[in-house]
C-alpha cells in the first residue's frame, strides 16, 4: 500500500464514522424530543381522565375527552415522516402541536365552565314509573343502580340514573357534556341550550319520598 492510499483509506474511514455518529446523534435528538412530547401530553391527558372518571354518571370514553385529537394525530404523523422525508415537516408538526394544545385548552374551558352537580330524589324503587315523555329514551323498565333513561340535548345529554347510599335509594339527574364531564343542568351557563330547556320543561311522572333524616345536618352540627 502506498502512503497516499493509506491516507485516502483513513479519510474514508473517518467519513463513515462521522456519518454514523451524525445519524446516531440525530436519532437520539428525535427520541428525546418524542419522549418529551409524550410526557407533556400525558400531563395534559391524565388529570382530565382521572378527574372526569371520578365523577358519578360521567362518560369514560377516551375519544370523548376535550382534546383536539385531529391536530394532535396529524402533528404526530408529520413528526414521524420528517425523519424520512423532509426536516421541514418537523416544523409543521411543531406548529400543529401548538394548535392542538391551544384548542385543547379551549375545549377544557368549555367543558369545565359549568360546575359539576347532580340532583338526587329519594324514592321507593318499586314506585319507579318508566313511562317517560317521548324526549326520553328508557334504558330500563325497573329501577337499577345505573343509567335508567337519557335524553339527547345540544352538546350532550340528560341522564336519569339510580344510586344508593346508606341503605337509601335515589334517582339522580345530571347533564353529561359531550366531553363526558357531568354538569349542573340548571346552571346559567347552560341557559342557551334549547333542547336541554325543552326536556327540563316536561314534567316527569316521578314521586319522591321524604329525605332521609340521617342525611340532614342540623344547625348545631354545622
Amino acid at each position: 500500500y502506498t502512503e497516499a492510499g493509506l491516507t485516502a483509506g483513513v479519510a474514508d474511514a473517518h467519513g463513515i464514522v462521522g456519518d454514523q455518529a451524525l445519524y446516531a446523534t440525530a436519532g437520539e435528538v428525535v427520541a428525546v424530543t418524542l419522549q418529551k412530547d409524550i410526557e407533556a401530553w400525558a400531563l395534559v391527558l391524565l388529570p382530565l381522565i382521572l378527574g372526569r372518571n371520578a365523577q358519578p354518571m360521567s362518560n369514560h370514553s377516551i375519544p370523548a375527552l376535550p382534546v383536539d385529537w385531529f391536530s394532535l394525530a396529524l402533528g404526530a404523523a408529520l413528526f414521524s415522516l420528517h425523519i424520512l422525508l423532509d426536516p421541514w415537516l418537523g416544523w409543521i408538526s411543531y406548529a400543529l402541536f401548538w394548535i392542538a394544545y391551544i384548542r385543547t385548552v379551549q375545549k377544557v374551558q368549555d367543558a369545565m365552565i359549568t360546575p359539576s352537580a347532580r340532583f338526587l330524589l329519594p324514592i321507593v324503587t318499586e314506585d319507579w314509573n318508566s313511562d317517560l315523555p317521548d324526549s326520553w329514551e328508557s334504558r330500563s323498565k325497573h329501577w337499577v343502580s345505573d343509567t335508567i333513561a337519557r335524553a339527547s340535548c345540544d352538546d350532550g345529554h340528560l341522564v336519569i340514573a339510580g344510586t344508593s347510599r346508606g341503605g337509601s335509594d335515589f334517582l339522580a339527574l345530571a347533564f353529561v357534556h359531550r366531553s363526558g364531564f357531568v354538569q349542573d343542568p340548571f346552571h346559567d351557563t347552560l341557559s342557551g341550550n334549547r333542547k336541554l330547556a325543552a326536556v327540563l320543561a316536561e314534567p316527569l311522572p316521578i314521586t319522591g319520598t321524604q329525605w332521609p333524616g340521617k342525611f340532614i345536618v342540623s344547625p348545631e352540627e354545622e
